[in-house]
């Protein structure tokens, strides 16, 4: 059991997670049980459409979807433990708004000004190497920035993620890394061919 004093790293809190119950729900009372989460949560739904109750829910639900892609071995440390749950909140809240008003299209304004890019999909886990394989082009810092965007993060959060001096900043290199990724991939046709026909499934 994680002692009373213990410095929670992310990387205490994940092994915490994943190992006996006690230290799982010693990890899980310091990362949600105080009012800080729950309360960013209603604040996103609130802004996004829906409402406190709504927000209440969609909190509840992501705990245990966090939980469970921690012990599952999801989580690829791409980001840090409380950004990869606001990611799961984010992605679950759009969801549930597909699902109860589904003429509700995802419009980038309405959600963090940020465009969800075709190359950053979530795709199915037999994909994952050929995607990784292709984000590998385009160096390590823009890999880290497209696999962030597809968590659906705002320029605010990738920059302090990346360590960018501001939001306008991460904006640039967003795109930068887009086009450079797009334009790594038109010079591969064959590659080209099977990203194209995995995001169609």
């Amino acid at each position: 059991m994680q002692a009373i004093n213990q410095v929670w790293t992310d990387e205490r809190l994940e092994a915490a997670i994943c190992g006996a119950q006690a230290d799982r729900e010693a990890a899980l009372r310091h990362l949600f049980g105080g009012r800080k989460q729950m309360d960013r949560v209603k604040k996103y739904v609130v802004n996004h459409g829906g409402t406190e109750a709504d927000g209440q829910d969609v909190f509840q639900d992501a705990v245990v979807l966090f939980e469970r892609n921690i012990r599952q071995g999801k989580y690829n440390r791409q980001s840090a433990l409380e950004t990869y749950f606001f990611a799961i909140v984010k992605w679950h809240w759009l969801t549930l708004r597909r699902r109860i008003k589904p003429e509700v299209e995802f419009n980038p304004s309405t959600y963090d000004e940020q465009e969800q890019p075709v190359d950053v999909k979530i795709i199915s886990d037999d994909h994952r190497e050929v995607l990784n394989s292709a984000l590998t082009l385009v160096g390590d810092k823009c890999k880290k920035i497209l696999l962030l965007t597809g968590l659906s993060l705002s320029n605010e959060e990738i920059a302090r993620e990346m360590g960018i001096s501001s939001p306008e900043m991460a904006k640039k290199d967003v795109f930068r890394c887009r086009e450079r990724f797009r334009e790594l991939i038109r010079q591969r046709p064959g590659l080209e061919a099977i990203l194209q026909s995995m995001l169609r499934k």
